[in-house]
């Protein structure tokens, strides 16, 4: 269980309480080694601490509480880079980024994603807006789709859920705790991108983002190595996107810009030796 990773939106905003707690092992860990019948003690220790319930999923264990659950989920981090080292309850976790938090709950979810989700969605969209389109733009087309249709097919359970899973939610938010799924589905599809354009200029790669609800976001790296020039592309969510891109011209600038960074950091390997 290296590695352990804990969410904290919760912790960050104080919009709601939370009494889950999600963690993040890397893609191999095999979490299904951890069952009692292949030789794992997490069964038992956790049955010792009060847990009621241990659900096992592909490539993920929830542990349930009577007041609330452990989600242990494999996977990778998106964007890589982001998270933090910081002391929780007298122990050193490793804590994830906003967008990486929104990532795992758009891409590691069911098909039936929690109310807490869609509650925090609509938050982040007021509160970092940025950390939401980063996130939003990892989906290709189908899944944000069906992402949006299937909230607004439980629109009327996530009203139900909200009115006894989000506990201690401010007032400020009272229209969010009201409709979540409509509330989550405006402020997806005002972060999903109308158009990208990404140029470059001599050494400079440039990115416009336009959002489906105008907002418009510019953003320049200078291309010094490969290294550095993979680590922006991570950190703005644009070697996600470039991924799922629908649009080819996208997905061939990020190839020339990673060309030209490579080419240039070629003569200086060469002057080194």
């Amino acid at each position: 269980m290296e590695n352990r990773r804990r969410t904290t939106l919760a912790a960050r905003w104080n919009h709601r309480k939370s009494t889950d707690i999600d963690l993040k092992v890397a893609p191999n860990a095999g979490l299904i080694l951890l069952r009692s019948k292949y030789g794992g003690a997490l069964e038992k220790t956790m049955e010792r601490l009060g847990a009621t319930r241990i659900r096992y999923q592909d490539q993920q264990i929830s542990i349930h509480f009577d007041e609330g659950k452990i989600d242990i989920a494999q996977g990778r981090c998106v964007p890589a880079a982001g998270h933090t080292m910081e002391t929780m309850d007298g122990h050193a976790e490793i804590v994830l980024s906003t967008p990486q938090i929104l990532h795992g709950k758009l891409h590691g979810r069911s098909l039936r994603s929690p109310v807490r989700d869609l509650y925090d969605f609509a938050v982040t969209n007021e509160l970092d807006p940025e950390a939401l389109e980063i996130a939003v733009n990892t989906l290709h087309d189908g899944q944000f789709t069906e992402t949006k249709h299937n909230w607004i097919e439980e629109r009327l359970n996530y009203r139900q859920d909200a009115k006894s899973e989000i506990m201690a939610a401010d007032d400020r938010w009272a229209p969010i705790l009201a409709d979540p799924a409509a509330e989550a589905v405006q402020a997806i599809g005002g972060r999903r991108y109308r158009t990208v354009t990404l140029e470059i200029d001599g050494r400079e790669l440039h990115a416009t983002c336009v959002c489906m609800d105008g907002t418009e976001r510019h953003r320049a790296h200078s291309m010094t190595s490969s290294a550095e020039l993979n680590d922006w592309l991570d950190g703005t969510g644009l070697a996600e996107y470039g991924d799922v891109a629908p649009e080819r011209d996208s997905r061939r600038t990020i190839w020339k810009a990673r060309t030209m960074a490579a080419s240039i950091e070629a003569p200086e390997r060469e002057e080194e030796r």
